[in-house]
């Protein structure tokens, strides 16, 4: 699997593995995500999310 590879397409992640991934994303990178806010995009793939939560500038 790719760092592109779209991991909700893929079924890698499902929607009851998504909050979990969310929560270790927010522990991970020490950022709160609001969920009413949220853009499934920002989790598509490795890359998005280590741009998105990772990268220093969220």
């Amino acid at each position: 699997m790719g760092s592109d590879e779209n991991i909700l397409e893929s079924r890698l992640v499902d929607s009851l593995s998504f909050v979990d991934l969310v929560y270790t994303i927010e522990a991970a990178a020490d950022v709160e995500i609001d969920l009413d806010t949220i853009r499934i995009s920002d989790f598509e793939t490795i890359s998005t999310i280590e741009k998105t939560f990772f990268s220093g500038s969220s």
